[in-house]
């Protein structure tokens, strides 16, 4: 995990500081159907829709990692 936080605020990203899903899935080794799932169920790491996009904040993504505890939720 340490590695994907390192990842987020060393990686040349977009200038607003958002990915999408797929990108956001990587960075918290889990798939994007666990990230579509918890989106559903409300649980998960903060997200944000533009129009029909979504989009998650990479600083929410950080944060949302030191939280999880290993192992335990993916």
């Amino acid at each position: 995990m340490k590695s994907n936080i390192n990842q987020l605020q060393t990686e040349p990203l977009n200038s607003f500081g958002f990915v999408k899903d797929v990108e956001a899935a990587r960075l918290l080794g889990c798939s994007v159907s666990k990230l579509r799932s918890d989106r559903f169920h409300c649980r998960g790491a903060p997200f944000y829709r533009h129009g029909r996009s979504i989009l998650y904040k990479i600083s929410d993504l950080a944060e949302y990692m030191e939280k999880v505890v290993p192992g335990k939720n993916f």
